[in-house]
């Protein structure tokens, strides 16, 4: 049968000062410790005469007689007040700082330069591709998932402008949990010690849609430089006026067909020289 919580009167004068949301869980602790007959440790709060609360750790065991039976309590107690405010403290900046952390629109991330595995990873990584941040800390993730075009030259940059301690910012393709093709920036500091680099950090941002923009703007550019040889090799003159019947453009056919370069005013463009004439 399992002894009781002692209920002597130094004890209890001691447990009336617990503060009442402790004595629950430590009354647990004190249990498991008479009937085992082991030590225990137990930081809990107590209410001070003044209205204060203090902030303590028991450190103790409870004595077994020679016939196995709980004798008493010994143990003392520690005022760690100071510790408990500046660990929570710090637990607050911690959150605050994890709070700004996941609502970055990007990956905040840190690597230990020695076996190139991810220490930590943000939120923000679950939301853009998808990976778990379990998976990162996995050896040669990154890597693994890098577009085979630019793996080679992604990694080579990045390790020999860490080892030279050069910050660095590079873009390349990381395929997504779901298979999509990911464009990411990377941007990257390193962190030294005795000039040898031990951590990288950085912030990875998707620049897909930026990237599909740039490239349908190149191919657009293609295409009328394509298309403005081929006018340029006919013989026939050509123009383009917008819906308000203003010329906008003229080949070269046209434009020496209609006008003599000598009647350009300064700063006046071939297509405004033939609108302005044709006006006048």
């Amino acid at each position: 049968m399992a002894e009781e919580i002692p209920k002597d009167e130094l004890y209890a004068a001691y447990r009336s000062k617990i503060h009442p949301d402790d004595i629950p869980s430590l009354d647990k602790v004190i249990q498991n410790a008479i009937e085992k007959g082991e030590g225990f440790v137990y930081e809990h709060r107590v209410l001070c005469n003044d209205g204060n609360i203090k902030y303590v750790v028991g450190i103790g065991e409870a004595v077994i007689d020679t016939h196995n039976k709980f004798n008493l309590l010994m143990g003392t107690v520690q005022d760690i007040t100071q510790r408990k405010i500046a660990e929570i403290a710090l637990e607050v900046e911690k959150e605050r700082f994890q709070d700004i952390v996941d609502s970055t629109e990007g990956i905040v991330w840190e690597i230990d330069f020695a076996t190139m595995q991810f220490t930590y990873v943000s939120q923000q990584a679950v939301r853009l591709l998808g990976y778990e941040v379990e998976a990162w800390c996995k050896p040669d993730f990154w890597v693994s998932n890098l577009h085979p075009d630019d793996k080679l030259w992604v990694v080579e940059y990045s390790f020999t402008r860490s080892q030279r301690l050069e910050a660095h910012d590079f873009q390349y393709r990381f395929f997504a949990k779901d298979g999509r093709e990911v464009w990411l920036r990377n941007i990257v500091t390193v962190v030294a010690e005795n000039d040898k680099p031990i951590l990288l950090r950085g912030i990875m941002v998707d620049i897909t849609a930026r990237k599909h923009a740039e490239q349908a703007i190149l191919k657009t550019t293609e295409r009328l430089l394509q298309l403005e040889k081929f006018i340029n090799l006919t013989t026939d003159g050509i123009q383009v006026s917008d819906e308000t019947g203003y010329l906008v453009y003229l080949n070269e056919v046209a434009s020496e067909r209609s006008v003599s370069y000598t009647h350009l005013r300064a700063h006046e463009t071939k297509a405004n020289l033939v609108c302005r004439l044709l006006l006048e």
